[in-house]
């Protein structure tokens, strides 16, 4: 994931790009670094029969589009009205289903480059929201083993995260 953003913040604002470069190349060492270790100690052969279902599907390009035009409009006024503290919360709400979008948004509400440092916080906190909600799918949804597992390695990202956060704003 982080890779991912990493690489949609630079093709819309690559002057933002060199703000989370660094949290996102923290959060990937991390889930790498942990995630090797997991995998070493693990023996079990999970069953991998995973229907990912059509990544093609044009429904899905359509939910994408409007989940993207209503955080736009999200942003924009979540910033007129509330000011910095509306960008967190629209950060918050947009990042229990997708981050893509945000950090979209947010790459272009920083263009003007006065607001870079702002909108790197508020993109890493919405990943923060993201990390939380597939923590408990992780925990709720998996077995015991795997929310334990994931719990390790998402914990130490969050906790980063929003030291990042706090501190880079």
């Amino acid at each position: 994931m982080f890779p991912r953003l990493a690489l949609l913040t630079y093709i819309f604002n690559s002057a933002l790009f060199m703000y989370v470069a660094i949290p996102f190349a923290v959060f990937s060492v991390i889930c790498l670094v942990i995630s090797l270790i997991l995998i070493k100690e693990d023996t079990n052969k999970p069953d991998t029969n995973i229907n990912l279902g059509n990544p093609m599907n044009l429904l899905n390009a359509i939910g994408f589009g409007v989940i993207y035009v209503v955080i736009l409009f999200a942003v924009f006024y979540s910033n007129q009205f509330f000011g910095e503290s509306g960008l967190y919360y629209s950060a918050l709400i947009a990042g229990l289903a997708d981050t893509d979008a945000i950090t979209i948004s947010l790459a272009k509400f920083a263009s003007d480059g006065e607001k870079i440092k702002l909108a790197s916080s508020v993109i890493v906190t919405a990943v923060m929201s993201n990390m939380l909600v597939k923590l408990g799918i992780a925990v709720f949804k998996g077995s015991k083993v795997t929310g334990k597992l994931i719990g390790y390695s998402f914990a130490g990202i969050i906790v980063i995260g929003v030291l990042y956060a706090v501190i880079a704003h």
